[in-house]
């Protein structure tokens, strides 16, 4: 939702900054005079997300210099806010666009550079796990030609054979002869620039107040709620350990009773239900899955947006492993297929199909947007909260994991339950950064205990913690809030609440913050 954006901003000057942050402390100021109580729901939402958008500007502005973020690498595993992780080409102008981006990666880079140092001459240092993370993903990852990211296209099906043997040695070129060059200067004036001075601690709370206090704002940009960082991650302690014992139950149907929760997770993995044979029986298996969320006793019954929803389109990529994503606007999700649990894909694809469900409830609301720019304002904890959600009430329905043998449904949920254990995992580990002093190998011990992930995923997540702080908590924090809201709501109303209808409203509020959501929800009658 906010990489264009984020694109933009990395590649402004030190000066180019302070008369951005001027421009929003001035328009902060204008928005706050406005009397929302005469805003429709459309405007409430450009509102509340514009405001989300400027208090995190100021945080970065009052955090003492506007080269905070670079300094501390926001974005330091994916590094590069223009690109995403599969680009889908639909036709020669997607080519043609794709490479004229791919272009302004060298002095979008030298931008950043030059930014890194500025803010380590004024002593904003960044972590030096988090740069050296930083420079072994840039070389290992980006900094190569062979299968690199940059190169990775997804031809819709219109597109001919030929066509596609035509464009794709285009992007190669320029990957070979701009994108993979610039990639590794900047990965060696990091090494030479930015690591000799950097800090060796890992979290923001280890640079003393002000990285607190940021902190906290970034906790309160990402999650939208009145929660405290201790609050947090308390409440991150307690549904770990409450998901720990729900995953006992269906490891003991499994005949798996190992004391340590690692151990039982590592023997799943070697069950022969788990992973699907093929990735024909991965996708056979997910067109299942999206089949059943096409039913109206989902998307009516559950979010009350009539009996009959158009199905989505599903992108299938078996040659790389990734994580599933839903593009905002695109009616389409993807879906990397090599090396994941069939049962992992039930919970994710409900996750990114309520993405998708989120643009079928907004369209009219869409429709009559104030501003062309919305999507790249507002807040990620409704709209990650309310997929979470959505998974929430999926393992709470009797028979949505419901398989033909006991083995299979103890998979299943097993597979729903890690992936709320991940969510809830982060509220622990993300606070345990910023706020309590942890060190990068005891996060990563921390997240090896209790989720099936590689290594390699794990020190990923970890190092995505570490620089980009707070947003990780948007998912459970987020659904925890729809769900209070809900209840809230219920107590209120009694026999006239409705939940299809706050559901359908919860979707409609995609890219608000929680405040808005209790407001609105106190409003229902």
């Amino acid at each position: 939702m906010f990489a264009t954006f984020d694109a933009v901003l990395d590649d402004l000057s030190p000066a180019e900054f302070t008369k951005y942050y001027g421009r929003c402390a001035a328009l902060d100021v204008k928005l706050k005079t406005i009397d929302v109580t005469k805003l429709t729901l459309v405007e409430k939402i450009e509102h509340d997300k514009a405001l989300s958008s400027l208090f995190d500007a100021l945080a970065r502005r009052d955090a003492t210099t506007e080269l905070w973020e670079q300094s501390n690498l926001v974005d330091v595993v994916d590094n590069l806010s223009l690109t995403p992780q599969v680009q889908t080409i639909r036709a020669k102008a997607d080519i043609d666009a794709l490479i004229a981006k791919y272009k302004e990666i060298p002095r979008y880079l030298q931008q950043r550079t030059d930014n890194l140092v500025a803010g380590a001459a004024k002593g904003l240092v960044a972590s030096k796990p988090i740069v050296e993370a930083s420079i072994a993903n840039l070389k290992t990852y980006y900094g190569v030609v062979a299968d690199n990211p940059f190169a990775a296209l997804v031809f819709e099906d219109s597109v001919s054979q030929t066509d596609q043997d035509a464009w794709q040695p285009l992007v190669n070129t320029i990957v070979e002869t701009v994108v993979v060059p610039a990639i590794l200067k900047h990965a060696a004036e990091l090494e030479t620039k930015i690591l000799p001075s950097a800090r060796t601690t890992f979290g923001y709370g280890a640079m003393g107040t002000v990285g607190k206090t940021f902190y906290a704002s970034q906790v309160k940009v990402h999650t939208g709620s009145t929660l405290s960082v201790d609050d947090i991650h308390a409440l991150g302690l307690q549904r770990v350990s409450e998901l720990d014992t729900a995953m006992r139950t269906n490891l003991t149907a499994l005949s798996i009773t190992d004391t340590k929760l690692s151990d039982a997770l590592a023997k799943i993995q070697t069950q022969p239900e788990w992973t699907p044979a093929t990735p024909a029986a991965a996708k056979t298996h997910v067109d299942g899955v999206v089949a059943s969320l096409l039913k109206s006793e989902w998307v009516d019954d559950v979010w009350g947006l009539g009996t009959t929803v158009a199905a989505p389109s599903v992108d299938y990529v078996d040659d790389r492993a990734g994580s599933a994503y839903y593009v905002i606007g695109s009616d389409t999700f993807t879906i990397f297929t090599k090396d994941k649990p069939a049962f992992e894909h039930d919970a994710v694809v409900t996750h990114e199909f309520t993405h998708y469900l989120q643009d079928v409830a907004a369209k009219g609301l869409q429709a009559n947007a104030i501003s062309p720019y919305g999507s790249l304002f507002g807040s990620t904890s409704v709209v990650e909260g309310a997929a979470l959600y959505a998974e929430m009430i999926r393992l709470e329905q009797p028979n949505a994991y419901k398989q033909g043998t006991v083995r299979g449904t103890a998979l299943a949920r097993l597979g729903a339950q890690g992936n709320l254990m991940l969510r809830a995992v982060r509220l622990v580990v993300d606070t345990g950064i910023h706020a309590k002093d942890w060190t990068r190998d005891q996060a990563i011990q921390y997240m090896k205990d209790r989720l099936t992930m590689a290594d390699d995923e794990i020190e990923f997540e970890v190092d995505r913690y570490a620089s980009f702080a707070g947003q990780a908590l948007a998912y459970r924090v987020g659904a925890e809030g729809i769900r209070k809201a809900k209840e809230d709501t219920k107590a209120r109303l009694g026999a006239a609440f409705s939940e299809k209808a706050f559901n359908k409203t919860m979707l409609e509020l995609s890219g608000a913050s929680l405040a808005l959501v209790d407001e609105v929800a106190k409003s229902m009658k």
